[in-house]
């Protein structure tokens, strides 16, 4: 039947398999002679092993004892080499061991053997994907989707090796087809949550994660996903009940303890807090992220000793770790001039979505409103006019001032709290940069310039006051707070920011052509049980 269909390559196999049991059948030797008169293949026809050693071949592999079952494989292959089968076996057994390229010479082979194999092309498109050979993938598997149009895995895998490719478009194309095929298929909606989530839009994001769980509730990734995105929106319980089910699926999950920590430290949770980092460094000791976040949660609960200690031996493993180096030099009294940029950044994209939440209702922090009543205490028409925002974060600054300025611009180096402060419709132009580096390339064209808890994480001051003074296209002021300081001129506090002098104000007035013309200490913000002191500066420049 078969052979009359012109299935040749399938015909041959059956016609081979009653001669491997049977050598003297005589139908089956006319059916093969046929077959070759057929297709002119004169040589003689491929066989294909024993079921027994393909049995046992195949009893290796599911039991994962892989390196055997890839030399009997490979042993087996001297015997018949053109067995499909053998072949398809012996490239997933490749597959296992991470021998990608020798997958895909198996996958190679086959498809030489047997063209028009869908699942054959769909292995040899994994086997491709594994070598970063994304566009050989992609070839291979639209063939096995061209092959078998209902393939829902070679959809969802097209979907991944596309976006690999940073085809957005078609990747979503390819993983709503295999969910119009297999509307109950796990990985796909889990695909296409991660492809919403890395470009921003977490909403659909989140339901594609939940979508995946109804369909598979063991599906740790997807677990973490949530978490991640609930605790970028702010939701910390829901964040940190995905999270809780995460570890639970897989508890060897390093990352699920660390961001699960982060939450309880964001939820004041210290103590819990501390255990996460420290399930998170027991699975995997040069953790260096959790050995971070344990130091940090350890110099929050005032341990600043064993708080050092971390700091140090995080160092050893990475003495690049530049935010460990700031916060150990924090803790044993050593002022730098600056902080490190990735320490400010991270900081602030890790404190965005519950900024505002913490500095306004939790810390009692006001110093916005201070520096705007300053403002216009001294200024007869009550109008600001042109305001630049200096680290103006989520736009407390802005809030503030926006009914006494004609323009707002704000600058900051988190793009979470710059994107937050753009839904406000606040500012008439937000920038994402270091303070500096903006101010180096900016014509400064403000009536006013102002910094709420900005110079904290600057230390030395005398760079942004030069850049001011060089950039300055007219007349105006500059507000700002500071945690005061004494004595000295700035320094380096237990909690990683800068407390600045008067003394040192009043100097960098004198050196860059300032005048001070307010000054006054505040209660700048809690600081655990007690406010902190601030100071409030307008200068003319």
């Amino acid at each position: 039947k078969k052979e009359k269909q012109h299935d040749f390559a399938y015909s041959t196999r059956l016609y081979q398999d009653i001669l491997n049991t049977f050598p003297k059948n005589t139908a089956a030797r006319k059916g093969l002679k046929s077959v070759q008169n057929q297709t002119g293949f004169e040589g003689p026809f491929p066989q294909e092993p024993p079921e027994d050693q393909i049995q046992h071949i195949t009893r290796l592999y599911n039991t994962g004892t892989l390196i055997a079952a890839s030399e009997a494989g490979a042993s087996l292959l001297r015997k018949f080499p053109e067995s499909g089968l053998l072949h398809n076996l012996v490239g997933a057994i490749a597959m296992g061991l991470g021998a990608f390229a020798q997958a895909e010479s198996s996958f190679e082979r086959i498809r030489l053997i047997d063209p028009y194999s869908a699942e054959n092309h769909y292995n040899l498109g994994h086997a491709r994907s594994k070598q970063d050979k994304t566009k050989l993938a992609i070839k291979s598997f639209q063939l096995a989707i061209l092959l078998k149009p209902e393939f829902s895995n070679a959809h969802n895998s097209l979907g991944i090796a596309l976006k690999s490719a940073g085809q957005i478009e078609p990747a979503l194309h390819s993983y709503r087809k295999a969910l119009e095929i297999d509307p109950n298929f796990a990985e796909a909606f889990y695909n296409m949550g991660n492809l919403f989530k890395e470009h921003g839009n977490l909403e659909d994001a989140k339901r594609c994660f939940k979508s995946s769980l109804e369909m598979e509730p063991g599906l740790c990734e997807a677990h973490f996903n949530l978490g991640v995105i609930y605790k970028a929106q702010g939701s910390l319980d829901l964040a940190i009940n995905s999270y809780l089910q995460a570890v639970e699926v897989n508890p060897m999950l390093h990352e699920g303890y660390n961001n699960l920590g982060l939450c309880l430290q964001d939820q004041g949770d210290s103590s819990a807090a501390l255990k996460s980092f420290q399930a998170a460094i027991k699975l995997q000791p040069d953790y260096t992220d959790a050995i971070y976040n344990m130091g940090n949660v350890l110099k929050d609960m005032d341990d600043f000793a064993s708080a050092v200690s971390c700091f140090q031996d995080l160092i050893k493993i990475d003495p690049n770790y530049n935010r460990a180096q700031h916060l150990l030099n924090a803790l044993t009294g050593q002022t730098t001039q600056t902080p490190p940029q990735e320490y400010v950044e991270s900081l602030f994209e890790e404190y965005a979505p519950h900024f505002e939440q913490d500095l306004i209702h939790n810390l009692h922090y006001t110093a916005p409103k201070r520096l705007v009543d300053a403002l216009l205490h001294l200024s007869a028409q009550k109008n600001l006019g042109s305001v630049l925002d200096l680290g103006c974060g989520t736009g407390l600054i802005g809030n503030k001032v926006k009914r006494f300025a004609s323009y707002i611009e704000g600058v900051d180096l988190s793009k979470s709290m710059v994107e937050q402060a753009e839904r406000k419709n606040i500012y008439d132009r937000l920038i994402i940069s270091d303070i500096n580096a903006y101010l180096a390339k900016t014509s400064l064209d403000f009536d006013c310039i102002m910094a709420a808890d900005v110079f904290i994480y600057l230390g030395d001051l005398s760079e942004t006051f030069q850049l001011i003074k060089a950039g300055k296209k007219r007349p105006g002021k500059l507000a700002f707070s500071t945690e005061h300081l004494e004595a000295g001129s700035f320094k380096l506090e237990r909690s990683g920011r800068y407390a600045h002098s008067k003394h040192y104000i009043i100097s960098l007035c004198s050196q860059f052509g300032f005048e001070l013309s307010h000054f006054s200490t505040i209660k700048l913000r809690k600081d655990k049980a007690a406010f902190l002191t601030g100071g409030l500066y307008i200068l003319d420049f």
